[in-house]
């Protein structure tokens, strides 16, 4: 199987799971329009889909002093920023509240399915959720900015610990932006777990993993350094190409060895688009054009032997002039005989 078809497998699930959800809603209600959403993770966990703040008891008691802290420390610039705006810078610097990371993108869900600092994590199967909930409210909605105040407080009414909320689009800060990213909203002081009936899970195989991470690099530009674009991430992209460095490649060349990889791509691009558009078959027609390509390499080569005669003519008292056109020559036969060799293997 093709490395890029492992990715368009799982979005083919992906479109049966939508294609699922929304005819079951038809028969439902079909005046809802649910919004779709997904988030990746790692491996599977014994309890899936767990906001941070849950994790460890003693961490739901600190919740307003953590949200204080965020100013103490400058992260949060504007004093009036309100309560969940806090909260989801909470979620962006200290990884730390009772939001879960949800994007709107399913390629965004399928990388942190496949991504991991984790060594082990990496070799496990990961899981993709695809969600769809037919009620969500924007970031800035009164309401939702005002439940969650008075859940820090309990001041006007007790929060019920089932009726999450979905934030949708939360265009707070760059990463958010990045990762098309929204969140669940749990409420209450203990975790309750979100009903099936509002994802679908897909399984993604450990060994498939890097390759899957290699496709949306290369496809789709998504990465750590396009998912994270803080600039020590953009740092740590660069520290990364420079790993790779051929420093062959980067080497000022001269005009020769230009010339002769300006005539390699000439006919590198030939065999390659007479091979993409089936055109090989024809041995007959394939001929003529190789006659006419090895035409215009000779009117390129004899170009360039012009070039060079003029030039070394100009610039030294002494050119050798035999020389230079013996070097051409050489250069002009090597590439017939590429030619040559194509037109002997049709």
């Amino acid at each position: 199987m093709n490395e890029n078809d492992l990715l368009m497998n799982i979005l083919g699930e992906v479109n049966e799971c939508i294609s699922d959800f929304q005819n079951k809603i038809k028969h439902i209600n079909p005046k809802v329009h649910p919004l779709f959403a997904f988030r990746g993770e790692p491996c599977i966990y014994p309890t899936a889909l767990l906001p941070s703040l849950f994790r460890e008891e003693k961490d739901i008691k600190k919740e307003t002093y953590l949200l204080d802290l965020l100013s103490d420390f400058g992260i949060i610039e504007n004093k009036q920023d309100s309560d969940l705006e806090r909260a989801i810078s909470s979620q962006h610097y200290v990884a730390l509240s009772r939001l879960l990371d949800i994007s709107f993108s399913a390629l965004v869900g399928i990388y942190f399915a496949c991504s991991s600092d984790n060594t082990e994590s990496n070799c496990s199967d990961g899981v993709l959720y695809v969600f769809s909930f037919p009620e969500y409210y924007s970031p800035s909605s009164q309401y939702v900015q005002e439940y969650y105040s008075n859940l820090l407080s309990e001041k006007k009414y007790m929060s019920i610990p089932d009726n999450f909320k979905v934030i949708s689009h939360a265009n707070m800060n760059p990463r958010i932006i990045a990762q098309k990213g929204g969140f669940i909203f749990f409420s209450g002081d203990s975790y309750h777990e979100i009903d099936s009936c509002y994802y679908k899970k897909i399984t993604i195989r450990g060994n498939q993993k890097l390759k899957i991470l290699k496709t949306l690099d290369t496809v789709f530009n998504i990465n750590s350094s396009t998912i994270y674009p803080e600039k020590e991430n953009q740092r740590q992209a660069i520290q990364d190409k420079l790993g790779d460095f051929n420093s062959s490649a980067f080497n000022k060349p001269d005009a020769s060895s230009l010339f002769e990889k300006e005539l390699s791509q000439l006919i590198d691009r030939f065999i390659y688009e007479k091979s993409y558009n089936n055109l090989c078959t024809d041995k007959k027609w394939m001929h003529r054009q190789l006659r006419e390509l090895k035409n215009e390499v000779s009117f390129y080569v004899e170009n360039y032997r012009r070039k060079l005669l003029n030039e070394g003519q100009k610039n030294f008292l002494y050119f050798d002039n035999i020389k230079c056109s013996s070097e051409v020559d050489k250069l002009k036969k090597k590439f017939f005989n590429k030619i040559e060799f194509i037109s002997e293997e049709l």
